[in-house]
């Protein structure tokens, strides 16, 4: 007797599946979030160090801090190129590894 899962599949998603989709989304946002807020802490406190070591322009790296946690805040509505770049940038501030940038082109194809 032919079971389901003996036919192929039409490409929709069970309920089951798309909850996994939408965890696995979840997930992903909330960790880049979290960089940024890392990232974010980073720069404050790197101008912080700054202005007592006399240098000037901490204006600027809080300007960066506070972009930082504006796209922190909209990560769900960033282009999927953008946030990537963003998150990358974000690695390589706080001298964490970075993704290979053949890795993402081939999860995009």
């Amino acid at each position: 007797m032919l079971e389901e899962s003996d036919f192929p599949s039409d490409g929709r998603l069970d309920r089951g599946d798309r909850m996994n989709q939408n965890e696995r989304r979840w997930a992903a946002l909330q960790a880049d979030r979290e960089l940024f807020q890392r990232a974010a802490g980073w720069l404050r406190s790197d101008a912080i160090r700054s202005g007592y070591a006399g240098m000037s322009h901490q204006h600027v790296t809080f300007a960066f801090a506070l972009l930082l946690d504006e796209l922190g805040r909209h990560l769900p509505d960033l282009d999927e190129a953008v946030r990537w770049q963003a998150v990358q940038a974000c690695r390589q501030l706080l001298g964490e590894q970075l993704e290979s940038p053949a890795k993402r082109r081939t999860r995009r194809q």
